[in-house]
């Protein structure tokens, strides 16, 4: 069968940093029985004519779309052109958005199947005999990270070299690559709440290196390793990267570059961040979220204010650049709480500070903004993380951009 990946256009104006991983992870456990092709929607930034005439040209047998909420609107849209343009074409939909709702998913973009959850076993069962499943298919995840090939980058469009990669960046040859899989936090703000109390599963190091060694073939000279957070989650996590360190090192592959997600947690530990340094890490993007404990309880970051200070003085104290993701518009979140954010930015001094807005996805945290009534815009195709679209209960809109 010929299957069309497509990855959905956001509502952000810029190019993505990176490549869509899930779909090019997706690819590659279809491609050994279909022809399969990937579409980046949100990099290609074509208009609606543009859809239509490539998917007329393509006529694909199986087309599988993804989004989150901030491409949902877009990806309906995209489903409409389908359904009216290739009759013959089987839609499937999935993604972070389509997984909390999947029947009004389904009744929106007029789809044929919604897969909730991961979707690579999934879907590959669903094309072996569509007409034996239901319209919505439960994902099945995958316990063992090593048994699957990496991912398809040689069948996207545009090319992988095309996207600048994160910031910040030190080279012009840039990636993305996934070490481990799963977050067993349950964040109040986070896109990946749904799947709360998931366990973190591991790449053996041994795999982790034989990919590291194709990519480094293919001319990639920079990783950002985009695991929900790479170091911070316990002794077991830190074992399993000391050892991925060492092999990165034994294997001469530390002239790469590699940037990563943390937690900011009691497990950090100086040793560990020095061989990181060593492993060729230049910069570890913290989730820091807010300088108020009060806050930080509030959205259950699990963290607290002086966690987060010690992991920015050991990550700089190892040569490494810290990196301070913070989030305006916590729905708790007073002046006070703001000011002592602020104060955390001056104490700490991190190399790069990431301000953005709260944007609440569909699960609980939408429905508390929504029952108390702080709801800014009501229209989510305007919504992303750069305007607010949401207040708190004690601050404006005027107040929170003023911040």
């Amino acid at each position: 069968m010929k299957i069309l990946l497509l990855n959905s256009l956001s509502n952000k104006e810029d190019f993505p940093p990176n490549p869509p991983l899930n779909l090019l992870y997706l690819a590659s456990s279809l491609r050994d029985k279909h022809d399969v092709w990937i579409l980046d929607l949100d990099a290609l930034k074509y208009d609606s004519n543009q859809v239509k005439n490539r998917l007329i040209k393509e006529n694909p047998d199986v087309i599988g779309i993804t989004c989150t909420t901030l491409s949902y609107n877009n990806m309906v849209k995209t489903c409409h052109i389908i359904k009216q343009h290739l009759k013959k074409t089987i839609l499937v939909i999935g993604g972070v958005h389509v997984t909390v709702k999947p029947k009004e998913s389904l009744k929106e973009t007029k789809a044929d199947y919604a897969i909730v959850g991961e979707g690579e076993i999934s879907f590959s069962k669903l094309l072996e005999n569509p007409k034996k499943h239901p319209k919505i298919i439960e994902g099945k995840k995958r316990i063992d990270l090593d048994d699957k090939v990496f991912p398809s980058r040689d069948i996207l469009e545009p090319s992988i070299f095309s996207y600048v990669g994160n910031a910040p960046r030190f080279t012009n040859n840039q990636t993305v690559m996934m070490w481990s899989r799963g977050c067993p936090f349950n964040c109040l703000f986070c896109s990946h709440a749904i799947y709360k109390g998931q366990k973190t599963i591991f790449r053996s190091p041994t795999n982790i290196i034989e990919e590291l060694k194709e990519l480094k073939r293919i001319g990639i000279k920079e990783l950002f390793v985009y695991d929900d957070e790479l170091i911070g989650l316990g002794e077991k996590q830190s074992a399993w990267l000391e050892q991925v360190c060492k092999l990165i090192v034994k294997n001469k592959l530390d002239d790469l570059i590699f940037k990563c997600q943390g937690r900011c947690s009691d497990t950090i530990n100086l040793n560990l961040l020095k061989l990181m340094k060593r492993a060729g890490f230049k910069c570890i993007m913290w989730g820091c979220e807010s300088g108020s404990d009060n806050v930080l309880k509030a959205i259950r970051k699990g963290t607290s204010v002086e966690q987060i200070k010690r992991a920015i003085r050991l990550c700089k104290q190892a040569g490494i650049k810290a990196w301070m993701f913070l989030i305006v518009g916590n729905y708790t979140e007073t002046e006070n709480d703001l000011k002592k954010t602020i104060q955390l930015v001056k104490e700490t001094k991190p190399n790069y500070v990431q301000v953005t807005y709260s944007t609440p996805y569909p699960g609980e945290y939408l429905d508390l903004c929504e029952k108390e009534n702080l709801i800014l815009e009501n229209d989510k195709s305007k919504w992303n993380t750069h305007i607010p679209v949401v207040k708190t209960q004690h601050l404006t809109e005027e107040q929170l951009v003023f911040y």
